[in-house]
């Protein structure tokens, strides 16, 4: 019967070794769909740790990946300050564009309350609810926005609630990257962060590419 972190640990390794992510993922896909996994005992986890020497680089570490989507939102929302500031043709036509682009930002917030806070709360962090709240409020709002935005009404005649917006992003962002990312990468060992990569990759990746 298979082992389920000693797997992890041999895909880990080839794809270290260079084996291709696809192939790596579609072997993952593959095995994890089957139900006959034997759970190893907590005593040989540490052993796995032990053996993994070199960790995860920066373009295959979840975490970082979620980071670098928040830096790109972030970049994305300057551009539309800059716009809201100069209300003319050029910035009209750009800011239409825009605000359709961060409509992507569902793909993240998708894999942070499908990926992230079940972590986060098997490492006892609490009010959870209160964060996907916050999540779920930004998305209505963006939906609000697209509506307008495809209907064709100028998006200066809606500027304060554009600009709302993009503060609960950026207050989301701050939880993100400054508490809830410390706290897994404090708890998470190689093993973990490889299946939540998998994972990830599956799901897709909001602005950014691998």
């Amino acid at each position: 019967m298979p082992n389920k972190e000693k797997e992890l640990k041999r895909m880990l390794d080839e794809l270290k070794e260079g084996k291709s992510e696809e192939e790596v993922q579609k072997e993952f896909d593959q095995l994890f769909k089957k139900d006959n996994w034997e759970t190893s005992s907590q005593a040989k986890i540490p052993e796995i740790r032990k053996e993994a020497v070199t960790s995860l680089s920066d373009e295959k570490n979840p975490l970082v990946l979620l980071a670098e989507e928040n830096g790109a939102f972030r970049a994305l929302m300057k551009t539309i300050r800059m716009d809201l500031n100069h209300e003319d043709e050029v910035s009209l036509h750009m800011l239409k564009e825009t605000l359709q682009r961060i409509q992507i930002l569902s793909l993240h917030y998708d894999k942070m309350q499908k990926l992230i806070f079940p972590l986060l709360d098997k490492y006892g962090i609490d009010k959870l609810s209160f964060y996907k709240e916050k999540e779920d409020h930004v998305l209505v709002s963006l939906k609000q926005i697209k509506v307008k935005n495809d209907a064709g009404i100028n998006p200066f005649l809606y500027i304060d609630e554009i600009k709302a917006v993009l503060d609960e992003i950026e207050s989301n962002i701050v939880y993100e990257n400054r508490f809830f990312f410390p706290v897994l990468e404090d708890n998470m060992d190689e093993i973990a962060l490889f299946e939540l990569y998998i994972q990830e990759r599956m799901m897709g990746f909001a602005l950014i590419r691998l």
